[in-house]
């Protein structure tokens, strides 16, 4: 995103965005960058050709518009935290563990080898509700909606047909990726530039004690973003990350 944010030819950029969701935590840094993308002037828009849902849906909703292919699959709106209990299993094969606090409520609910008592399913109860009252909070801002509606029609964990998601407002149209970028480059009068060949991106070893640490950003380059600005050393060697991305590459257009 800010490769593409920077680029000087670079003038709407598309999400193409594939993933059932996953963790929760980064998606405020993430939906901040896209705020200050966004408010550079620089339209950026969300695309989904097979499923956004829950925090995937979380950082779509944060683009300008959001976009689904007819048979694609959108929302998962809501918070779940899953506790496995292998004490038994455990009792099975001759393992006993103790685990010894030094806090009342130090890892109460985390560990899998002892039975989830009811103040620990109170505890976790109440972590899921935070993570859901701020999931339905961000994308009643995002969509310009009262959190009410977005509670009793879009959310509850509920996943959306493309139509339905767009009679919702999950979503606001149904289309191709390549309708999209084709409407978008006859929306901009400024030719639009063949994107150049992929280039290897170096690779830096999370083991390695000689690889140098990616650099955060600091508020002077974020401000640069907002006002257009390529900042130096912005961009990164990308950190080895597993195959299959949750957010594929942004198409500049």
């Amino acid at each position: 995103l800010v490769a593409a944010a920077t680029n000087p030819e670079t003038q709407a950029i598309v999400m193409d965005i594939s993933s059932g969701g996953g963790s929760g935590y980064g998606l405020s840094d993430v939906a901040s960058l896209i705020g200050q993308i966004k408010a550079s002037g620089k339209p950026i828009y969300a695309y989904t050709g097979g499923i956004m849902a829950s925090a995937a849906y979380w950082i779509g909703v944060t683009a300008d518009q959001v976009f689904a292919a007819p048979i694609a699959q959108v929302g998962s709106i809501g918070a779940a935290i899953v506790h496995t209990d292998e004490s038994m299993a455990l009792a099975q094969a001759g393992i006993k563990k103790t685990l010894v606090r030094a806090g009342e409520f130090k890892a109460r609910g985390m560990t899998g080898f002892e039975p989830l008592t009811p103040e620990d399913r109170v505890i976790l109860e109440a972590q899921a509700n935070a993570g859901y009252a701020a999931f339905l909070d961000h994308v009643a801002t995002s969509l310009n909606k009262p959190v009410s509606y977005v509670r009793e029609y879009m959310a509850e964990g509920r996943m959306f047909s493309a139509e339905a998601a767009k009679h919702v407002g999950l979503i606001h149209e149904v289309l191709t990726l390549d309708t999209l970028v084709q409407r978008l480059q006859s929306r901009h009068t400024a030719p639009i530039s063949k994107p150049p060949a992929p280039q290897a991106v170096p690779m830096l070893s999370v083991n390695s004690a000689e690889a140098p640490m990616p650099k955060l950003m600091t508020a002077e380059e974020l401000a640069s973003i907002a006002a257009g600005v390529a900042p130096a050393l912005a961009v990164q060697p990308a950190l080895a990350v597993p195959p299959a991305l949750a957010v594929q590459p942004a198409l500049a257009v």
